[in-house]
């Protein structure tokens, strides 16, 4: 799903090698990398640009067909050379088994951080920007103009980056998780700054669109394709504390709903609803630990849903002690819900209480919040809690 879903101007693409093999017969009087100047142990490596390929001896263009390189191959450089004027480079996959052949300097880049970066899901936060130049970031940053950054802000994410805007490229709106979807972005550079009394840092960024646009309006992200739909579980505290907020998330719910059907969007978002409680060997009458009312197949249809959410019930007794099994909640949620179909996958906790802890007797799982969030993780689903701070629970 998330393939569908890459930027066209600040890369998206897959790390991987040369696809052909070596060629056998490149011959060097090296058998390890240059070095950085000034390092001891730090090779030098080098990124391939679109169109690079792989020659055998330097020179040879016109004579030979080079293999063709996946931009963005990662290259250890064990040789340049200047033959008729032109600059080359001789390169190896890695550092141990020597060099494979000579690409033309132009068309690599040289990579000296060895750093990348990634970036956090959008939601609840503004996307990034990526700037023309290292002076107009900077200008900003040491201005302070916020006005000035949520102008520019609103302009790219509406799509509107005129030539003259410092701004070339805003990151997607839709969330690509680099754990399912690899992508490369390297930091050729970096400085640290403060953007107000915080610690910051500019990052320098080699970038590849994905494929020429005939269009000359610079891109602003990517549209989401038309199958692309959310699922929302909400996981729900209902100990005899969360009896009144119960029915306030219901009555929220309702306003969700009517909102997206305003905005056409019914078929795009399906909910689904994960009750918890607490330990039934402690007080057998709560009745269940973690139960789901339901799943993201059933809530796609708002009456469906809110007619089952409606036999949700807060307990009528109380549990040991405050605290509940939140994570027993959680994992229900992540094991039990079929996410399948769902690009993006969001679990929201909702408790008036604090979670058992995995080494908690009383709790269900052994799991600690590391192990739960791994869990998540490794489904690909996002994890949000709303504590809320009722007078029962306020001082929790």
């Amino acid at each position: 799903m998330f393939n569908k879903i890459i930027c066209s101007i600040f890369l998206v693409l897959m790390l991987s090698w040369v696809t052909a093999q070596a060629i056998p017969d490149a011959t060097s009087s090296r058998s390890t990398p240059l070095l950085m100047p000034g390092k001891q142990s730090l090779y030098q490596r080098v990124l391939t640009r679109p169109e690079a390929g792989l020659h055998t001896q330097p020179g040879k263009v016109a004579s030979e067909r080079p293999v063709p390189l996946v931009p963005f191959s990662v290259f250890y450089v064990y040789n340049r050379k200047n033959v008729n004027g032109s600059d080359w480079v001789q390169v190896g996959m890695d550092k141990h088994s020597g060099p494979d052949g000579w690409i033309k300097s132009k068309e690599v880049i040289d990579w000296r951080q060895s750093l990348i970066i990634a970036f956090k899901d959008p939601l609840g936060h503004d996307r990034v920007l990526l700037f023309k130049n290292r002076e107009s970031l900077k200008s900003l940053v040491e201005s302070q103009d916020l006005f000035g950054y949520r102008l520019l802000y609103q302009k790219a994410a509406a799509g509107e980056i005129s030539a003259e805007s410092p701004v070339i490229s805003i990151q997607p709106q839709a969330h690509v998780d680099i754990v399912s979807d690899f992508y490369l972005v390297p930091i050729m550079e970096h400085e640290g700054v403060y953007a107000g009394e915080e610690q910051a840092r500019l990052l320098r960024i080699s970038t590849l669109p994905l494929k020429e646009r005939s269009s000359s309006k610079p891109s602003a992200g990517p549209t989401i394709s038309q199958d692309y739909r959310s699922g929302v579980v909400f996981v729900v505290d209902s100990t005899v504390s969360m009896g009144p907020y119960i029915n306030r998330m219901r009555s929220a719910i309702r306003k969700v709903y009517d909102a997206i059907d305003k905005r056409g969007l019914r078929d795009k978002v399906s909910f689904g609803l994960v009750a918890f409680r607490d330990n039934i060997k402690a007080a057998p009458q709560l009745q269940y630990v973690a139960r789901t009312y339901v799943d993201l197949q059933e809530g796609t249809d708002p009456q469906k849903f809110l007619s089952k959410i409606s036999t949700v019930k807060a307990a009528t007794v109380s549990s040991k002690d405050f605290v509940e099994d939140a994570y027993a909640g959680i994992k229900e949620a992540i094991d039990k819900i079929n996410w399948g179909g769902f690009a993006a996958r969001y679990v929201v906790l909702i408790t008036d209480a604090g979670a058992r802890p995995g080494h908690d007797p009383l709790g269900q799982t052994g799991l600690n919040a590391d192990a739960l969030r791994q869990l998540a993780r490794d489904k690909n689903l996002s994890v949000w809690v709303l504590h809320l701070k009722t007078q029962e629970g306020k001082s929790d």
